[in-house]
């Protein structure tokens, strides 16, 4: 494949033990060791002749999913770019149970973040989110947090880092872990729109918070641009929450990379008093 200015659209089915990034929030904070165990050797020996379509994926599929994860981590080291994010959660009749709207404003050199997230319905205790609207404001001396729910107004210290918050922002961890098990292979391959890539297994996946266990069903859906970078990825899969059987859909989305300002919220003086 031509290395020309393409999106690759990777559409993965997974079975997973776990489910992808925390939810958005002052808890949503992605830490080390989202995987168990060491990863599995490929089970095929990679093809020399296969094309490089970037960091770690060929026309074969991803074949180092560390590789593919650094490239994106590092197409957002060092400017700004915003995330937006929407989890949403879905009795099997379709009715909501839960969902959560989130973007969070970074500049990766300050560091300096902004982040504000509504969560609503009612499984969002069970899922550990706090149902209502939230943010979080976090510079290199400073986090702090503003809750607006049925209780009122609520401020105080934030319990992590802006730092913690750019190195969560990039979703490095969950990128590893959704692809860093998984045997891939190109099913189409059109130069104009990217190759489709999917994989029919994947070892043994865990979310750092253990929110969603025993989900089965997962299907996973990204672009990858020529240089590695991410633009955007889909979870979905079933589940069990609170003895409910659900439908989780997570997706993810960077944009306004070098041009996102992130401004300091007016209610930060109040909340620091």
């Amino acid at each position: 494949m031509r290395r020309t200015a393409l999106a690759i659209a990777l559409a993965l089915l997974v079975a997973l033990a776990g489910c992808g990034d925390q939810p958005p929030g002052e808890t949503a904070v992605e830490t080390t060791g989202a995987t168990t165990g060491a990863p599995p050797a490929p089970t095929t020996a990679p093809n020399p002749t296969a094309e490089r379509v970037a960091p770690g994926v060929t026309t074969e599929g991803v074949r180092d999913a560390f590789a593919l994860a650094d490239a994106h981590r590092a197409a957002l080291s060092n400017t700004t770019f915003t995330v937006a994010e929407t989890t949403t959660v879905r009795y099997v009749n379709g009715t909501l149970a839960m969902r959560a709207d989130s973007w969070m404003r970074v500049n990766a050199t300050a560091p300096r973040v902004h982040t504000s997230t509504d969560v609503r319905g009612p499984l969002a205790f069970a899922l550990n989110s706090r149902p209502g609207h939230s943010e979080y404001w976090g510079n290199e001396t400073a986090a702090l947090v503003r809750w607006n729910t049925t209780r009122g107004i609520e401020s105080g210290e934030g319990f992590t880092s802006a730092a913690a918050r750019v190195q969560y922002a990039t979703r490095w961890t969950n990128l590893v872990s959704l692809l860093v098990r998984s045997e891939t292979a190109v099913l189409a391959n059109d130069s104009g729109n990217g190759a489709r890539v999917v994989s029919d297994s994947l070892g043994e996946y865990v979310d750092a918070g253990g929110r969603y266990a025993n989900a089965t069903n997962a299907t996973v859906a990204l672009r990858v641009t020529p240089g590695g970078f991410v633009p955007s990825y889909t979870v979905t899969y079933h589940t069990v929450v609170a003895g409910e059987s659900v439908v989780v859909t997570r997706s993810v989305a960077f944009t306004n990379v070098g041009d996102t300002t992130v401004e300091r919220p007016s209610w930060v003086g109040d909340a620091a008093a």
